[in-house]
């Protein structure tokens, strides 16, 4: 699998809480990139950090989003909360315990 992609954009918008993550699953698309189909986007919405992860299927959304979450840690953006749809990308019985686990509430909108 190719690595997953960061960018990083200075932002001043104080109105945007510093540890929410808003993040949605696109796909399918064409095969353009070998058997990737789907695509993992999470944006950090105060600093624009964006995290994106190619997928291969759906099913490996939430071990891409833990990863997303452990690598913004790492390069020290705050991970508190994440605000995702329910549009089947991500089932709350595996999402929610596991991203407990690492101290990240999910917003479901």
């Amino acid at each position: 699998m190719p690595p997953a992609r960061t960018t990083s954009t200075s932002r001043t918008d104080g109105d945007r809480p510093a540890g929410l993550w808003e993040g949605d699953l696109a796909g399918p698309c064409l095969r353009a990139h070998g058997e990737y189909r789907w695509a993992l986007d999470v944006a950090h919405t105060h600093s624009g950090f964006l995290y994106t992860a190619p997928l291969k299927t759906k099913s490996e959304a939430l071990d891409s989003l833990l990863v997303g979450v452990v690598a913004s840690r790492t390069a020290g953006t705050a991970v508190d909360r994440i605000r995702l749809d329910l549009g089947g990308g991500f089932t709350p019985l595996r999402l929610e315990p596991a991203l407990a686990r690492l101290g990240v509430a999910v917003e479901w909108v």
